[in-house]
């Protein structure tokens, strides 16, 4: 179920509610399969990142960090990809919605890595209970610790702007 608190969009007009509804049923979609017997628990920042990728969203928040990092001239902080997406185990931040940015761009690099048919194999690998990091390890040939540090690396090139926003 999606539910649309019209009177908090009527406050904040400025937000697209097209991007909101398509981020929110990506989400919907993708967490019916964790209701399938024996489904492994989608990552957060699988979750995250592919919902930004259903539309422009994680392009922009991206875009935005990357302005944003020049401006103040703010270190590149990095999230953790096994840890949790809020504000409460990240700390609340100055850029675009803490980790998002970067969940967007971990999702991007797998798919780079895995070829077209990247989202496919891991959704359907996750409803059959395989464990994320042997997905990744599938698609890219890389073990899970090496995959977040390719993460790292990819994450910081796009943030200094030697690699283009995805």
């Amino acid at each position: 179920t999606l539910v649309l608190d019209i009177g908090a969009y009527m406050q904040n007009a400025h937000e697209d509610v097209e991007i909101i509804i398509t981020h929110e049923m990506a989400h919907v979609i993708l967490h019916d399969f964790e209701s399938v017997n024996g489904a492994a628990r989608i990552p957060p920042w699988f979750d995250e990142g592919l919902a930004q990728s259903a539309t422009r969203e994680g392009h922009k928040r991206v875009q935005t960090d990357i302005w944003a990092l020049h401006y103040t001239h703010a270190p590149l902080l990095l999230c953790d990809l096994d840890g949790p997406v809020d504000e409460f185990a990240n700390g609340p931040s100055t850029l675009n919605s803490g980790c998002y940015p970067e969940y967007f761009l971990a999702v991007q690099r797998l798919r780079q890595l895995g070829g077209p048919h990247t989202f496919r194999t891991v959704i359907t690998r996750l409803r059959d209970g395989e464990d994320m990091g042997q997905i990744v390890q599938l698609l890219t040939g890389l073990e899970w610790p090496a995959f977040k540090q390719e993460v790292e690396a990819y994450a910081g090139k796009v943030f200094s702007g030697s690699k283009p926003v995805p």
